[in-house]
């Protein structure tokens, strides 16, 4: 535990930090290494598993896809949870933060904000496009037959991604620019990174702006807990409408 006296909170975040957190070129360095475990995990997991390109973007849900997206947060989440510490100059306990009520409830407050802005963005996106946008994982629990590796699928969704990339997304690539620039220049950059990193040019706004009302949510409680139950939250309800859309076309 850092000594209050060494800490300092930066002008732009409610957060403490220590003056020498999330240094840039180290940080830079980090990103750089995070990319690179990225693609060589999923190069590695799509040989082992023997899944094509084609298929993984075919949108059918397979066992090999589930077990290839399951292991793959693994490498990442071992790579941020020894280098996120390093650069933040905290525990990683002290970077999740509380989880009291307040920090609970804000984050299930942020799901509804965030699903109503994901859908205005996505409509007013498909009004001036003429094309709705459709995320893959969403293509993939729509055209995937009921069963174990569709529910495996599930709670991975609300559970395991959320709590991986809120701690890539928010806890190191917002914080690493919101120590350098105002808090909406840092929530657009990150939520844009956020969009693309999940693979879809259609669906990167959208997106992106759900990525803008996660860190609202981290910034306003200063806990990743409650931007982590935002997102958990926001998958929930999204799998939750998609079941009861497809339950009535039965």
């Amino acid at each position: 535990m850092q000594n209050n006296s060494i800490l300092q909170r930066s002008p732009r975040s409610p957060l403490r930090w220590a003056p020498d957190a999330f240094p840039g070129w180290a940080s830079l360095a980090a990103a750089i290494g995070g990319i690179v475990v990225y693609i060589f995990t999923l190069a590695l997991l799509l040989h082992a598993f023997h899944v094509t390109p084609q298929s993984a973007m075919s949108a059918q849900l397979t066992p090999a896809i589930v077990k290839a997206q399951i292991l793959g947060y693994v490498p990442i989440l071992a790579y941020i949870g020894l280098v996120l510490p390093l650069l933040a100059r905290r525990s990683f306990g002290e970077i999740l933060g509380r989880a009291g009520a307040t920090e609970i409830f804000t984050g299930l407050g942020g799901a509804v904000v965030m699903w109503f802005v994901v859908i205005a963005v996505g409509a007013l996106e498909a009004g001036i496009f003429g094309k709705q946008p459709e995320q893959n994982a969403v293509r993939l629990f729509q055209n995937s037959a009921p069963g174990l590796w569709l529910d495996l699928m599930a709670v991975v969704a609300v559970t395991l991604a959320p709590f991986v990339e809120e701690l890539v997304f928010r806890a190191f690539v917002f914080n690493a620019l919101w120590r350098r620039l105002p808090f909406a220049a840092a929530a657009t950059i990150s939520g844009l990174i956020f969009g693309a990193a999940h693979g879809q040019v259609a669906g990167i706004l959208p997106l992106a702006a759900g990525g803008i009302v996660l860190a609202g949510v981290y910034a306003r409680t200063g806990s990743l807990w409650s931007s982590m139950i935002t997102h958990g939250s926001f998958n929930a309800i999204t799998l939750i409408l998609l079941l009861l859309s497809q339950a009535k076309k039965a």
